[in-house]
C-alpha cells in the first residue's frame, strides 16, 4: 500500500490533476464537485455545492477552499459532512449564505493528508441580470436570421423583443406584428428569435428586453441589436430630352433604401456647367427622408445647353453597410452639336465626399440644400 501511495503522489505532481487514477493501481482515487459548470445567480440567496471524495474506496478527510484559501464553517459559510452508506467516500455540501459579489471565485474541495485530490467549480454573484446579445447583423435578403440575447445571472426573468418601440413578443410562438398573415418572426425560446425571409422591411433598430422581479419590485434591463441593411437605388437609366415638355426643365429623380438610411450624392462628369454663378441659378437638389430606411433625392436642371447629345449624372448612395451607384444617361436625339469638353472628367462619389482623378463637378445633396463643388484632384 505504501508504494501504491508514493507511486499515487508522484503522478499527482507529475500530471498537476484535479484528481488521480492509474491503470497500475487496483483502486482509483476520485474527487467531484457539482455543479462541474459553475453556478452563477442573483445576491442575497443561498447557494450549495457538494463534493463527492474516495480514495481508495475510504472515505477521506476534506476541506473547502475559496480561490486557493481554506474556508471553515461559520456564519458565512455552512459546510456538513457524511459519509456514504457503504462507507467508500465522503460528501460534503457547502452552503454559501447571503451570497454577495464578493463571494464570486472558486471554491475547491481537497482531500486531506494522506489523500489528496482537488476538485473546483466556479460561483459567481451578479447585482442584475447582463445580458450578451448578438452583434449587428446585416440583412441577407429572405434568409432567415436569428437574433440572440441570453441573460446571465439566473434571475428567472423573461425577455421581449421590441422594433422601433413596437413590441413583438416574449413568449414562445409566432408572430406577425403587421397583420399580413405572413409570420414575420419566430421567437424560440427566452433568448432567441428568428426573422423570417428577412427583407429590408425588417431593418432597424432591435431591442432585447429582460424583465424580472427582484427586490419586491419588477425591473428591467435591456440590449441593443442593429439590423443593417445595404444600399439599393432606384433610378430611371435613361432619359429623352425631346420627351420632356418644352425641353425642360430636367428633373432626375434617386431613391436609396438601406439601413442606416443612406446618404445621396450626385455626380455629373462628361458635361461641364458655364462658370460665374450660373450654377447656383440653374441647378438644385432637393433630398427627402420617407423613412428610416428610404431617402429620395431630387436633381432639377432649369435650362440645358442649346447642343448637346448625351449628359451622364451618377447618383450615389452610401451607409455603414455599402454603397451602391447608378447612372443616368440623358439623350439629345434633336442635335449634331457635340458635347462641350474641357478636357477628361471622371469622379466617383463615395458617401458625401467624391474622389476621383482630374476636375470634375461634383454636386452633393444633404438634407434639402445643395452645395456645388468644383473638384481639382491633381493637387497632390
Amino acid at each position: 500500500m505504501t508504494s501504491q501511495i508514493l507511486l499515487s503522489f508522484l503522478l499527482h505532481v507529475y500530471l498537476g490533476s484535479n484528481f488521480v487514477t492509474s491503470q497500475y493501481m487496483q483502486q482509483p482515487t476520485v474527487i467531484t464537485v457539482s455543479p462541474q459548470g459553475g453556478i452563477e445567480g442573483p445576491p442575497g440567496r443561498e447557494y450549495e455545492i457538494k463534493c463527492r471524495a474516495s480514495w481508495y474506496r475510504t472515505p477521506p478527510e476534506v476541506e473547502w477552499t475559496f480561490n486557493g484559501r481554506r474556508i471553515f464553517d461559520g456564519n458565512k459559510y455552512v459546510i456538513d459532512i457524511e459519509q456514504t452508506q457503504l462507507e467508500d467516500a465522503t460528501i460534503s455540501s457547502l452552503f454559501i449564505q447571503n451570497a454577495r459579489p464578493m463571494d464570486s471565485g472558486r471554491y475547491g474541495c481537497r482531500m486531506q493528508a494522506p489523500a489528496f485530490g482537488l476538485a473546483s467549480t466556479t460561483f459567481k454573484v451578479f447585482p442584475q441580470p447582463v445580458l450578451m446579445p448578438s452583434p449587428h447583423q446585416v440583412i441577407d435578403r429572405d434568409a432567415n436570421m436569428t437574433l440572440r440575447c441570453p441573460a446571465r445571472g439566473n434571475f428567472g426573468g423573461n425577455l421581449f423583443w421590441i422594433k422601433d418601440n413596437i413590441v413583438i413578443g416574449g413568449q414562445a410562438g409566432v408572430y406577425d406584428p403587421n397583420r399580413d398573415r405572413i409570420p414575420d418572426y419566430w421567437v424560440v425560446d427566452n433568448e432567441r428569435m428568428v426573422i423570417i425571409n428577412a427583407n429590408i422591411q425588417n431593418a432597424g433598430v432591435y431591442r432585447c428586453q429582460y424583465r424580472y422581479f427582484f427586490h419586491g419590485r419588477h425591473q428591467n434591463v435591456a440590449e441593443i441589436i442593429n439590423v443593417n441593411s445595404p444600399v439599393e437605388l432606384v433610378t430611371a437609366p435613361l432619359i429623352r430630352w425631346q420627351e420632356l415638355p418644352n425641353g425642360g426643365p430636367l428633373r432626375l429623380e434617386c431613391k436609396a433604401r438601406g439601413f442606416p438610411r443612406p446618404r445621396i450624392a450626385w455626380t455629373y462628369s462628361n458635361f461641364t456647367f458655364e462658370s460665374g454663378g450660373y450654377m447656383d441659378k440653374n441647378v438644385s437638389i432637393v433630398t427627402s427622408p420617407q423613412s428610416q430606411t428610404i431617402v429620395t433625392s431630387v436633381l432639377s436642371v432649369r435650362h440645358m445647353p442649346d447642343k448637346f447629345n448625351v449628359a451622364r449624372f451618377n447618383c450615389s448612395g452610401q451607409n455603414s453597410v455599402s454603397r451602391a451607384s447608378k447612372l443616368i444617361m440623358v439623350v439629345n436625339m434633336g442635335t449634331s452639336g457635340q458635347v462641350p469638353n474641357r478636357g477628361p472628367n471622371t469622379g466617383t462619389s463615395t458617401g458625401a465626399a467624391c474622389v476621383g482623378t482630374s476636375s470634375s463637378l461634383i454636386l452633393v445633396a444633404f438634407g434639402t440644400s445643395c452645395i456645388l463643388i468644383k473638384s481639382f484632384w491633381d493637387t497632390r
